[in-house]
């Protein structure tokens, strides 16, 4: 695992370093080619990482047989590699290229909700090509902020600084929540779009919700922006489609049900947006599998606060 890790790091370095400029002009075609086989290759040799993924799959799919995972594992591993891969390409994004690389489905839920002239929260989770949701929206000519996570402590300084700098040259801005809360407030007071992760890692005021099967912790901030400032929160989902397009999903505006008081209500609504959530995970497990075992792996070494499923164990 430890030999692993070292070569993950490397690939890291290699690929956000001497080899960046070079995958951000090659053909998209060809790099999703090479992406498959880096993936296959991945797979072939990262034999306990595949037996985490196995092992956390088998917790939100458990009438799945091995049989039936292993295409699920190799599926993960793919996505895995081509989310890294459009990380790297995401710092060379335009209008043009934005336009074929994703299409938007309840576009007019966003602009309902701005319509109310109280902003928006585009509530996102560690799924598929998360990130690159902020760029489309930003291209598609909405004012799109994210309120971010500091990085974990492990992350290559050098590479998270280079991240900072390709990405600020996209239409979006990022507020650390550790350290501009208020800035990110006031963006939904112009009545403009801010994105919030709801399965974050840190914290210590998560709210308990069945989801999978299973109690799950989840990062109730977008909840208590939205019940402080009225902005609309909208359930946003990025689906890899056959040709490695994507499709950003925007349901309908939520709508936060209030209970006796602000705990009840804090519960009730997590648990309807948790619903929403596991339809994902089980349409998609490949899109979420990965994630799932990086944040087991990290929450065990202490370099994160909790998982997802705090009750499961390895």
């Amino acid at each position: 695992m430890k030999l692993m890790a070292k070569m993950e790091k490397i690939g890291f370095f290699l690929v956000w370093f001497p080899l960046r400029k070079i995958i951000q002009i090659l053909p998209p075609k060809m790099l999703y080619a090479l992406a498959s086989l880096a993936a296959t290759a991945y797979y072939c040799v990262a034999r306990e990482k595949r037996r985490l993924i196995a092992k956390e799959l088998s917790l939100i799919l458990p009438d799945t047989t091995r049989e039936n995972l292993t295409p699920i594992i190799k599926r993960a591993f793919n996505q895995y590699v081509k989310v890294q891969l459009e990380n790297v390409l995401m710092g060379a994004f335009t209008k043009h290229s934005v336009a074929r690389f994703a299409s938007i489905e309840g576009r007019e839920n966003i602009d309902v909700a701005l319509a109310r002239g109280k902003g928006a929260i585009i509530l996102l989770s560690h799924f598929g090509a998360y990130l690159t949701i902020l760029p489309i929206l930003g291209f598609k000519g909405y004012k799109i902020n994210q309120l971010t996570q500091p990085p974990v402590a492990n992350h290559h300084d050098s590479i998270h600084q280079l991240k900072v700098k390709e990405y600020d040259r996209l239409p979006v801005t990022f507020f650390e929540s550790d350290t501009s809360l208020m800035a990110a407030i006031r963006c939904l007071k112009k009545n403009e779009l801010l994105a919030i992760a709801f399965d974050g890692r840190n914290g210590d005021k998560w709210v308990e919700s069945a989801m999978c099967g299973m109690p799950a912790l989840l990062a109730p901030g977008a909840l208590r922006i939205a019940m402080k400032t009225g902005a609309t929160i909208i359930p946003t989902f990025i689906v890899r489609q056959k040709d490695n397009s994507h499709k950003l999903i925007h349901h309908k505006p939520f709508d936060l049900h209030e209970g006796e008081n602000h705990d009840e209500s804090l519960a009730i609504n997590m648990q309807n947006l948790a619903a929403i959530f596991e339809k994902y995970i089980y349409q998609y497990p490949c899109h979420y599998a990965v994630h799932l075992q990086r944040m087991r792996h990290r929450a065990n070494k202490g370099m994160i606060k909790h998982h997802i499923f705090p009750d499961q164990r390895p």
